[in-house]
């Protein structure tokens, strides 16, 4: 049965039919496999079969805290539009957790800053600061793929 399937998979994508040893058939390649038989998998943005290539957030955790500011975009972030998220996702934090995250909201702005200096930072970036004497609240900021912060 799985043969069967190999075969008629590649017959629909036109592909050759190769044989590893023990009458394993394997369709190349694979991704047009996959894409055929999971049209989903084939685009992450719907209708275009287009992927994002820069994608990133910024975010400030902890014991009771999780919020963030995701980029999914095409062209990568200026530290600019960095540094109106890094404000955006302060807006979203009580006096408390602002305050707790002084220091290390005032390194995010520096590390985006320095980004910008060296025409932006390139993925994979995983860039954390702890407050001091904690230890689960910090702010984090990750360039997930692409770049950023040019």
């Amino acid at each position: 049965m799985a043969i069967a399937i190999s075969i008629a998979i590649a017959l629909a994508i036109k592909t050759e039919v190769i044989s590893l040893g023990t009458a394993t058939p394997v369709v190349v390649p694979i991704i047009a496999t996959l894409t055929t038989m999971y049209p989903a998998t084939a685009s992450a943005s719907g209708k275009d079969n287009h992927c994002f290539t820069n994608r990133g957030r910024i975010q400030a955790q902890g014991e009771k805290l999780e919020e963030s500011i995701a980029w999914n975009t095409n062209e990568p972030i200026t530290a600019e539009q960095g540094l109106t998220m890094l404000e955006a996702l302060k807006s979203k934090l009580s006096k408390k957790d602002l305050k707790i995250r002084e220091v290390p909201f005032m390194k995010a702005e520096r590390f985006i800053l320095n980004c910008k200096i060296t025409n932006g930072c390139d993925a994979p970036v995983f860039w954390s600061n702890l407050v001091s004497g904690t230890a689960h609240e910090r702010v984090d900021i990750e360039i997930r793929t692409g770049k950023a912060f040019e």
